[in-house]
């Protein structure tokens, strides 16, 4: 029997808690961008692993579509004509470490995004989230789903 090495792992599945935007959270690099509390934008923290995979850590934006209690995203086009896309900005957090520092390495450290409330209606602060990777199909490349984890199955 021959045993094929992996190339490429990841966690199917993740849990998170969909967070307020806090400027004492968030790296002293975005002051000038971010330079205040935004309680009109609900902030995701990405799962780490599946940012590699999808390709989202080297994108500047992130294409989000939301589909009432469940958001995909992807850097490609997913076709989903009747549903509205949100083109989200992308940044970064320290990975284990200083959550003010300047010093952030797109290669290692986290990965989030924050989408206006207008958005996305049916989530609030605090909601917790499942994170699930969809492997490419013919009818869509890979991406992100999240979802709230009470709407999960």
């Amino acid at each position: 029997m021959k045993i094929v090495p992996m190339t490429e792992t990841v966690d199917t599945s993740s849990h998170s808690v969909v967070r307020p935007h806090r400027v004492s959270e968030q790296s002293v690099v975005y002051q000038n961008e971010l330079p205040e509390d935004n309680e009109e934008v609900l902030r995701f923290d990405l799962p780490w692993d599946m940012v590699n995979i999808v390709g989202i850590r080297w994108a500047d934006r992130l294409r989000v579509i939301s589909d009432n209690d469940r958001l995909l995203m992807s850097v490609l086009p997913l076709p989903r004509p009747n549903l509205y896309e949100y083109d989200a900005p992308l940044y970064l957090s320290k990975r284990n470490g200083f959550v003010k520092s300047s010093e952030l390495v797109i290669e290692s450290d986290n990965v989030y995004t924050l989408l206006p409330k207008e958005f996305i209606p049916n989530w609030n602060a605090y909601d917790t989230v499942e994170y699930s990777y969809i492997h490419e199909t013919e009818k869509d490349d890979r991406h992100i789903e999240a979802k709230h984890t009470n709407n999960s199955s």
